[in-house]
């Protein structure tokens, strides 16, 4: 069977080239080919910005889409391992999260990465996140809906929160194939150690 097309998408501030530079490095040094790199507009929350990114992505062909953060780093075989992933391909999949931090309510709920999906309302972790283009006119609706109840600017629970309340389960691919890298975020937030996935990503790693 043939691997589904993957499109992948990076979301940057303006102001953070140095930051961007280190992921497109990574992305040129790994098999993911051409990706599309969408600043943050003047005029528009965090919020408002997220969920017109989320519809950019939905009008893409490719039949996997990926969100990726600015400060990231990425595995060498990027589009293989994620276009070979079984999870892809359940009928329960809602979204996927190529990274995920060690050490924390992730991995603690997760059976310390025994597991390959969790059923959580909130997970936190959002610096790369799997979508499948066919499921992104439910996920749009449901964190505009989280969006409207909660405010903010918490992209990653209004994700998990709409996979929760659509009954699908939230896939953690083990190993990570996004790395968190210890810079100032994009919202300005402090990275710390616990945020990374304290080796536990694998830059080199390949799926059979």
């Amino acid at each position: 069977m043939e691997a589904p097309g993957l499109a992948t998408f990076v979301q940057t501030v303006p102001g953070r080239e140095l930051v961007l530079a280190g992921l497109e490095q990574s992305l040129r040094e790994s098999d993911a080919g051409d990706y599309t790199v969408v600043a943050h507009p003047p005029g528009l929350t965090v919020a408002e910005f997220f969920l017109a990114l989320l519809r950019t992505m939905a009008t893409s062909d490719a039949e996997l889409l990926l969100r990726l953060e600015d400060d990231a780093l990425v595995n060498r075989h990027l589009r293989h391992n994620l276009t070979h992933w079984a999870a892809v391909a359940q009928a329960d999949f809602g979204a996927g999260w190529v990274y995920s931090p060690a050490l924390t309510s992730c991995d603690v709920t997760h059976g310390r990465r025994l597991q390959t999906k969790l059923r959580r309302r909130i997970i936190g972790g959002g610096v790369g996140i799997l979508f499948r283009r066919s499921d992104m006119p439910w996920m749009i609706a449901g964190c505009e809906r989280w969006f409207e109840e909660k405010g903010g600017d918490a992209m990653d629970y209004a994700v998990s929160d709409t996979v929760y309340r659509a009954g699908r389960q939230l896939y953690l691919h083990d190993p990570p194939l996004v790395e968190h890298r210890m810079v100032i975020s994009a919202l300005g937030h402090v990275v710390w150690p616990y945020h990374c996935t304290q080796g536990a990503f694998r830059r080199d790693w390949r799926r059979p």
